[in-house]
């Protein structure tokens, strides 16, 4: 009888294990650690080999049956590991960090699309005043100020009854930049073999208009090859800093050079882990970007000529971009580091105040500092960070904490902010913050680690598995309006809305829609 219930009791065993799995996966999903991909791939392996082990000697068998068990084991681990062994790493499914392995003799997502050769266009350019409906530029990351909130717009949410419409979709090199517009000119940057580029596309026809051409590959396992800022455009040039570094002014009709700089290699700096990802921040007559591994942290060149104009810092860049703040009438060059959040002024560089924000065990940061309220900030991150609201004081420089916590672990995205309220995605699940207190006030909705804008009242989401959404930009709670499955595929690139032209890409594809917008507006007063 004891013998009986001995080998029934040994049932549990299996069920234990997976139990034991799915719990710590439970918990994982929960953290804002990079880790629970790690752990999403390794637990379920090792609870696979435990379950074979007890299958092999827990389960009564006898000593000629569990040898051969034992054998067939083996041979299932050997064929396993042969698999393994002609797979490839090729960048993450997604921002939990989970391999994406694919059989070695797959081509590479670029060698899928055809190589462009560096070309300049010709003639005097496009004609501006051909593009129809409601249009403004959208010239810098994060739109036409740099926050990530777009005014004077209106959006249409019933899709169904006025669906966006495609006007055209074409294949793109890998990487993670954005596009900016300017007239119909859509400039953005990808990887195409062995030469990074900067492409110029015909806003209403996907037409390659230029590219320019640098020799040179950035390479990274988990997060994909390829450059990852988007460019700026400002009057007729475009600046784009590519994933090693490299700083290109380029004529934005034509795409004929005017200067170039090595940022990093003429400091004498390394690269980042995961490469260059800032994007340019054009100010007055300087262009302003961030250094590498250690100082200079921020570095200015004139924008005309490309000489330099200061250098400041000597902590180790992240992989935040530069933004221009006004703080009681003086703007200032905001930039969020490996180690602290500094102010710095415009014509020199000179820091005008710091806060501290030590590194955790070096995990990256990428995500802006919101400004809000003329002087404070909300600083974000995920990778067991702490979200900090922080208060600056003019003209002492002084800074002071107001509340931290974690309400929003931004990964590498931005958090929008509406009427005291902050909206961001979560650790991939969108999320709503009350900026006095710090509380969560709502989580819903699962985006992955996408990006998100806010037009008027409404967030414009790009979800990680490439659809669009419009959720209200409500306090009272989640409500999502409007879908639409623009792209299939892991999608991290900023999105760009100029006006009803919504331009969406991943490193496969690139899409342009003219949504339905409420209204006009004057594209020149905003």
């Amino acid at each position: 009888m004891k013998t009986e219930v001995k080998k029934n009791m040994r049932w549990w065993v299996p069920l234990m294990i997976v139990a034991v799995v799915v719990v710590i996966l439970s918990w994982m999903e929960a953290t804002d650690h990079f880790m629970r991909g790690v752990v999403g791939v390794l637990l379920p392996v090792l609870g696979l080999f435990l379950v074979g082990l007890w299958y092999v000697f827990l389960t009564g068998a006898s000593w000629r049956q569990r040898g051969k068990r034992f054998l067939m084991m083996v041979v299932v681990v050997l064929l396993g590991v042969g698999a393994l062994s002609q797979t490839r790493w090729e960048g993450s499914t997604g921002g939990d960090a989970r391999p994406r392995l694919v059989w070695k003799w797959t081509p590479r997502a670029d060698e899928r699309v055809e190589a462009i050769e560096a070309a300049t266009a010709e003639g005097d350019g496009l004609d501006a005043g051909e593009i129809e409906g409601l249009f403004m530029d959208y010239p810098r990351y994060m739109g036409p100020d740099g926050t990530g909130v777009l005014a004077g717009i209106e959006l249409e949410t019933d899709w169904e009854a006025e669906p966006p419409e495609e006007l055209w979709r074409i294949p793109m090199g890998v990487g993670w930049s954005g596009f900016v517009v300017s007239g119909r000119y859509a400039v953005t940057q990808e990887q195409r073999g062995e030469d990074e580029l900067v492409t110029c596309y015909d806003l209403l026809t996907g037409d390659l208009i230029w590219a320019h051409r640098d020799g040179g590959r950035f390479v990274e396992t988990m997060g994909g090859d390829g450059p990852r800022a988007t460019p700026a455009i400002e009057g007729d040039r475009v600046y784009a800093q590519g994933a090693t570094g490299i700083l290109n002014c380029l004529n934005l009709k034509t795409g004929e050079l005017v200067w170039s700089r090595d940022v990093l290699g003429e400091s004498g700096v390394g690269n980042l882990y995961y490469g260059k990802t800032n994007s340019p921040l054009v100010v007055g007559d300087l262009v302003v970007v961030t250094g590498g591994d250690r100082g200079p942290t921020l570095l200015a060149y004139e924008k005309a000529t490309g000489e330099s104009a200061w250098k400041v810092g000597s902590e180790e860049a992240s992989y935040a971009s530069p933004q221009l703040v006004t703080i009681e009438g003086e703007e200032q060059v905001v930039i969020v580091s490996a180690n602290s959040v500094t102010g710095h002024k415009v014509e020199s560089g000179e820091e005008i105040w710091r806060y501290d924000w030590p590194s955790v065990q070096g995990m990256p940061r990428s995500s802006q500092a919101a400004f809000f309220d003329e002087d404070k900030f909300l600083l974000t991150a995920s990778y067991n960070y702490d979200n900090y609201v922080i208060e600056t004081e003019m003209p002492e420089g002084e800074v002071e904490m107001l509340w931290e916590g974690r309400p929003i672990r931004t990964k590498f995205s931005n958090v929008s902010l509406k009427d005291g309220y902050g909206y961001g995605l979560n650790e991939g699940r969108l999320a709503c913050v009350d900026l006095e207190t710090g509380e969560q006030l709502w989580r819903g909705g699962k985006y992955g680690f996408g990006q998100n804008i806010l037009v008027g009242d409404i967030l414009l989401i790009q979800g990680e598995r490439g659809f669009v959404s419009l959720v209200s930009a409500s306090p009272e709670g989640y409500e999502e309006l409007a879908r639409l499955d623009a792209m299939d595929g892991k999608t991290w690139n900023y999105p760009a809305l100029a006006g009803s032209y919504l331009l969406v890409r991943n490193d496969q594809e690139a899409v342009c829609y003219r949504i339905p917008v409420l209204g006009s507006f004057d594209a020149e007063a905003l």
